[in-house]
């Protein structure tokens, strides 16, 4: 039992750090501003962020998949550089087109979804939607991070991303508020898919094409 507990502390820390950047923005939002208005602020992130949630949802597929096809390929020492660039163009299309395509209709989405504060939601979520492509990126790299066993690499990332995550939330929320945590979270994702991206061609030596 101990040795289960010790070998899945790793797992169960990057899980830990990556729910605390991804989840941390309305907690600071209740926290850093008065109590209406924090309510208030955090209603209107959650407009835009539980469509980008679900819209997760389809790059955590691609992850889910792909965990045991890269394990299985790096213990069998198989050339993996065509399933990473297979699966990385695939999730990356669809995650540009939705991206971009909710992006530039954000205005009328909000005003299909929502009676009150369209303008603050739409903002809100023009930031946010972008993500998206960030976050597809991560599920594909991070996972072949995570089948070659790269988890304390991973960690120091994750954690790096919740210290980016916090400071600048406490830096814009009290002037900007809901859409200053809509710009954190999407520097924080960015950073994260960049850094992850830059982790794998250190470790693979990748041919860039």
């Amino acid at each position: 039992f101990l040795m289960i507990m010790k070998q899945s502390m790793p797992f169960a820390l990057l899980v830990l750090l990556m729910t605390f950047y991804n989840r941390l923005d309305p907690v600071m939002l209740e926290y850093l501003l008065p109590k209406e208005i924090g309510n208030e602020q955090v209603g209107i992130y959650a407009s835009g962020f539980r469509l980008l949630d679900a819209a997760n949802m389809i790059a955590y597929l691609f992850g889910v998949l792909l965990v045991p096809i890269f394990s299985k390929m790096i213990k069998k020492k198989q050339p993996i550089e065509h399933m990473l660039k297979l699966s990385f163009t695939l999730i990356i299309t669809l995650a540009v087109i939705v991206g971009f395509g909710l992006f530039f209709y954000s205005r009328e989405l909000m005003d299909l979804l929502y009676d009150t504060h369209i303008e603050e939601s739409t903002r809100v979520f023009r930031l946010l939607i972008p993500a998206f492509i960030a976050v597809s990126t991560t599920y594909i790299f991070g996972t072949l991070l995570t089948a070659n066993g790269n988890l304390r690499q991973l960690n120091i990332i994750a954690f790096s991303g919740l210290i980016i995550n916090l400071i600048m939330n406490y830096l814009l929320i009290p002037g900007f508020m809901a859409t200053g945590s809509a710009l954190a979270s999407l520097v924080t994702q960015f950073t994260m898919a960049i850094t992850q991206v830059l982790m794998v061609q250190r470790i693979f030596k990748f041919n860039i094409n």
